[in-house]
């Protein structure tokens, strides 16, 4: 849940992890059946992995959250007002241009030809199985197996595309080519992405075989009348996989267009096949929706809630917009906007809101209320020993882990997901590798003692990984990334950084620069190298952290504040014997940290260690600058 970075030098001796110091590398190259020998014990002052679990983590309830919960999470609340206005707004848009219901009417449909596959009698489960026709091929006609492959497709089918737009362009009447955006390849990271988050559990597989919007274009019509025009012409003229009149049904956002997604037939480059498939997005717009969406940037509301209402089935999408409508009602949280969800018996419906809560604002009692819910009516219906419970278990124990004093029930939550798990996995399979990465975070942020035990579980989880998700996966850099952390807690930097440089090249390579973890990464080494007094290495990595996460995470962000921090103190350490150049880099080291505090008053608020810690930083700065301006002033 996260990408993990390297923590600040704790000055811990070492030699607790001397054993352990030479390179991971040469670890996981240890057999397998080292990972089948059980469970490791998790070795600290107060837990330890016995054979029954205690009563209490499986059933305990926050006593009370009235004195808790916050009264508002402004930024949150902002932002869901924001996002109903431009609902409310697309919608006055979308009347006035279909008054008549014309479009809102329009029966769009696929008519490729189905095959299905033998193992499975339905081809239109959009959680199950579907066609194997309608899974992306790569060049040599064979179904896509990782992301690179379907980016290599796309690229050879792009001309081809563009040849099908061009096509239609001039078999519709007053279409022009000026009309037609072709938009850039999907990258890597958010193919990845979604097709973890939504395809996960369609088979066949793999999931990145059922991601079709990688290779996308967008005609922007002038009229409802146009727009109906291209859909007649698409019906009759192309193999449509997929067609949405989200006039009828908008986006969550609001957004109102005509998606289609057609088949396209690539001569292949295997000369043993004489083509094959590439599916290729096309959304039809109306001009002024067009303009008014960009207007309002419902992008940013769509990124925003986009994890929330994962799942594209209407009435679940239906029940969690009215879960934001009574909280937006309110404008407030607090338990009463979550009556109707705690008594609707939808435990899927509390654990999306609970990570809402958890994600983005954060609100964690409000967030243990609902998944504890979750967690009981899970047992109630499948049983305790279930694996929706392990998750929610999981779910559970990150929230505690993120309350600094719960971490020895975060950790009896991970163990009990954990025992589900192996019961349900196996020993090597990837929730398994999951729940032994959980533990070892939180064993590691609970300090020292727990180090070698973090050491160990992190680099089972990283074995299980290498062997069952390969070595270029994102999940496989975690786990380097988490060994990194766990020798920098021990001031391990060697160890640290080799783990680092892999996590970092791992996720460069599959996630893309543009990315949370990829940021993390470049942060991670960033802090090492700073430890190590190699300053302008250090504040280059940093500021390449920041430009990620500006990009990707926004202005107003926890690791964006951070990155700033950061950078902040590497100016400080950039003094020269000019002493211009000093006093030069200390006013932007003050920069800098104002833009860090500013970050964290409005985010965190004014009495978490975070902001406390950039008040400092900034009120010393301020006394130093007064006091070198009093001293120059007297030298005149």
């Amino acid at each position: 849940m996260g990408c993990t970075q390297a923590k600040a030098a704790t000055g811990v001796d070492s030699a607790e992890l001397a054993s352990t110091s030479n390179t991971t590398a040469r670890t996981t190259s240890t057999n397998l059946s080292a990972v089948s020998s059980g469970t490791p014990r998790v070795v600290g002052r107060r837990i330890r992995r016995s054979k029954t679990p205690r009563s209490d983590a499986s059933t305990a309830k926050p006593e009370s959250t009235a004195s808790t919960i916050r009264d508002d999470t402004s930024i949150f609340l902002q932002t869901l007002s924001a996002y109903f206005d431009c609902r409310k707004q697309l919608k006055a848009e979308a009347d006035r241009i279909d008054a008549k219901g014309k479009l809102r009417t329009l029966r769009v449909s696929a008519n490729v030809r189905q095959y299905v596959h033998k193992r499975h009698k339905s081809s239109a489960n959009t959680s199950g199985s579907l066609s194997i026709s309608r899974q992306q091929h790569d060049i040599q006609g064979q179904p896509v197996k990782n992301v690179q492959d379907l980016l290599d497709a796309a690229a050879f089918a792009t001309p081809h595309f563009k040849r099908f737009l061009n096509k239609l362009v001039d078999g519709v009447e007053d279409v022009r080519r000026s009309q037609v955006l072709i938009a850039p390849a999907k990258q890597a990271a958010r193919i990845n992405e979604k097709a973890v988050n939504d395809y996960s559990e369609r088979e066949p597989g793999p999931a990145e075989s059922w991601v079709y919007d990688v290779t996308r274009a967008s005609l922007i019509c002038t009229s409802a009348r146009q727009m109906r025009r291209v859909a007649k012409w698409l019906h009759q003229n192309s193999q449509i996989v997929v067609a949405k009149n989200r006039f009828k049904n908008p986006t969550i956002s609001g957004y109102r267009d005509i998606l289609f997604v057609v088949k396209i037939y690539v001569p292949a480059k295997d000369k043993l096949h004489s083509y094959f498939d590439h599916m290729c997005e096309l959304q039809i717009h109306h001009k002024r929706i067009w303009g008014l969406n960009h207007k309002l940037e419902s992008h940013k509301h769509y990124e925003f809630f986009r994890a929330y209402f994962r799942g594209n089935d209407e009435e679940s999408v239906g029940k969690r917009l009215e879960d934001l409508e009574a909280i937006n009602a309110k404008g407030r949280l607090d338990e009463s906007v979550l009556e109707q969800v705690l008594e609707s018996y939808d435990g899927w419906r509390m654990r999306r809101l609970a990570r809402l809560f958890y994600e983005h604002l954060p609100e964690y009692e409000l967030a243990l209320m609902l998944l504890y819910q979750a967690r009981d009516l899970a047992i109630i219906e499948d049983g305790d020993d279930h694996i929706h419970v392990a998750a929610i278990q999981n779910n559970i124990g990150y929230v505690l882990g993120q309350r600094k004093e719960d971490y020895d029930a975060a950790l009896e939550h991970y163990l009990l997901a954990l025992r589900i798990i192996e019961r349900h996995g196996g020993i090597v399979h990837p929730e398994t590798a999951s729940a032994y990465s959980n533990i070892g975070n939180t064993l590691n942020q609970r300090g020292r003692g727990e180090y070698l035990s973090a050491f160990l579980h992190h680099e089972r989880a990283l074995i299980i990984r290498r062997h069952v998700l390969g070595k270029k996966h994102a999940d496989t850099a975690s786990s380097y990334a988490s060994i990194g952390n766990v020798l920098h807690s021990v001031n391990n930097l060697k160890g640290s950084m080799k783990n680092h440089r892999l996590a970092l090249k791992i996720r460069l390579s599959v996630l893309g620069r543009r990315h949370p973890c990829t940021a993390s990464s470049f942060h991670s080494i960033g802090t090492l190298l700073h430890s190590q007094k190699k300053t302008q290495d250090a504040l280059d990595h940093h500021q390449q952290a920041l430009e990620i996460r500006i990009e990707v995470l926004g202005q107003r962000h926890p690791e964006t504040a951070s990155s700033y921090y950061n950078i902040g103190e590497l100016f400080l350490l950039l003094q020269t014997d000019n002493e211009h150049e000093s006093l030069a880099n200390q006013n932007k080291a003050l920069d800098f940290h104002k833009l860090a505090l500013e970050i964290r008053q409005a985010v965190l608020g004014n009495d978490h260690p975070y902001t406390q810690e950039s008040i400092l930083s900034v009120e010393t700065l301020q006394a130093r600058h007064s006091q070198f301006a009093h001293e120059q002033a007297q030298l005149a």
